[in-house]
């Protein structure tokens, strides 16, 4: 019982390691798209980003669920683990970390890249007098447009 525990956990740090990986692909884009300007592809890139996000964090509540079922079960029963269950849940663990860290530098550098860009775009309204934009809502009274600077 303990050892199905520990591998089911080890797979779900499988899955997510694999879930990083497709996340940092993901931001790598964001970084190229963040530079070509390309509002459409940001777009697409956003939402894949957040279903991953998404599935990554239910994936956590189960992982969390069978850690907690592994605690409870061991508290109950502390029966020895086999090696074989200790090293792929140590190496799982392990990957699981190593990935999250490599995201974290690649989110920073998106982050970083996307903060910039408004900054620039904010000084460069300021500094060359760019007027402040209008849009129309499509819902406005009357239709017309709504001054947001």
């Amino acid at each position: 019982m303990q050892d199905e525990l520990i591998r089911k956990a080890a797979s779900l740090m499988a899955e997510q390691t694999a879930a990083y990986g497709r996340l940092s692909s993901l931001c790598a884009q964001m970084l190229t798209a963040l530079v070509r300007d390309a509002p459409e592809t940001i777009e697409a890139l956003v939402r894949a980003g957040d279903a991953e996000l998404h599935k990554m964090r239910a994936r956590l509540v189960e992982l969390v669920g069978t850690l907690a079922a592994f605690a409870d079960a061991r508290a109950a029963c502390p029966l020895p683990i086999s090696d074989e269950a200790r090293d792929r849940f140590e190496r799982a663990s392990a990957e699981l970390m190593r990935a999250a860290r490599e995201f974290q530098h690649v989110r920073r550098r998106a982050a970083m890249l996307a903060n910039n860009g408004s900054v620039f775009t904010a000084a460069c309204m300021q500094m060359h007098g760019i007027q402040p934009i209008t849009y129309s809502v499509p819902l406005t009274p009357r239709g017309g447009p709504t001054r947001w600077a």
